[in-house]
């Protein structure tokens, strides 16, 4: 039923009194409330309320919703289910918070942070719920910075993590032997500046070194503010020939005492921290 401007005089029970220019309120059939529209649907413009038990509103160019609370922090909107409180959306000291009871979330605009929140008690839990679980997982995490594992010191922030693959290159003090590769690889994981790095070179010809045997091409430099050197833990070493003793010197591995040998294998594994 459209309401018209013909006047409905109601003197002693409450009613409609319409005495204006233009349609203000429609009540279709159906017992829909139509405020500023006179179609249903959200694809018209204005506020819809359905016997059924919702209500749609629908703006073209602002907001569709306004709430404001004045004075005092806390609930803006409650969320129930059955009768029980499941959520709410607070605010406090000018921030939002989302999240039910105490599993909640604020974000904090004037120091960029999102933090573990209380809706019940509109005050941050410190240590106090998890992000996933083992059976629901987030799948990647993306940081440009890092990340305060076990504590909030200096020592507990991770700021790099990496793996990839690096080239060894056979070479030695004085001159570098001229080598056939069959086949050579290696590979590194970082872990903060820790790296641990590992490969292998294996040749059929080896010939014209002098000095001392290196293998160069390390992904990454010893840090010797830190150390000046550190052992590689050699494995197959039928490439070279002798007892020596191995270790990093700046970017390379130096075999100390060996020389090496017409042909085979060498392998090592290393791990020594890096300024990179």
């Amino acid at each position: 039923m459209a309401l018209t401007k013909t006047p409905i005089e109601l003197s002693s029970t409450p009613g409609i009194v319409d005495n204006s220019n233009a349609t203000a309120i429609t009540i279709d059939s159906s017992e829909r409330v139509l405020i500023g529209k006179t179609a249903t649907g959200l694809g018209a413009s204005g506020t819809e309320i359905n016997p059924n038990g919702y209500i749609q509103v629908t703006e073209d160019q602002s907001p569709p919703l306004y709430l404001n609370r004045l004075s005092t922090d806390g609930s803006i909107v409650n969320f129930y289910k059955d009768g029980t409180t499941v959520g709410a959306i607070a605010t406090w000291d000018g921030d939002l918070a989302v999240g039910q009871e105490n599993v909640a979330l604020k974000f904090n605009d004037g120091s960029n942070e999102i933090l573990p929140w209380s809706v019940a008690s509109n005050l941050n839990r410190d240590n106090a719920f998890n992000l996933g679980s083992s059976s629901s997982r987030f799948k990647d995490l993306y940081l440009s910075g890092g990340a305060f594992l076990g504590g909030t010191g200096a020592a507990n922030k991770l700021e790099d993590y990496e793996e990839g693959t690096w080239t060894p290159v056979a070479s030695a003090v004085t001159t570098a032997p001229t080598i056939t590769y069959d086949s050579r690889g290696g590979g590194y994981t970082k872990v903060g500046n820790m790296v641990t790095a590992w490969c292998y070179i294996y040749s059929s010809s080896i010939s014209g070194a002098s000095g001392y045997p290196l293998i160069t091409g390390l992904p990454f430099p010893i840090d010797t503010t830190d150390i000046s050197y550190a052992g590689a833990a050699m494995g197959i070493t039928t490439g070279v020939t002798g007892s020596f003793d191995s270790y990093i010197v700046g970017s390379y591995v130096r075999l100390w005492g060996a020389t090496y040998a017409s042909s085979g294998y060498i392998t090592f594994t290393l791990t020594y921290p890096t300024a990179s």
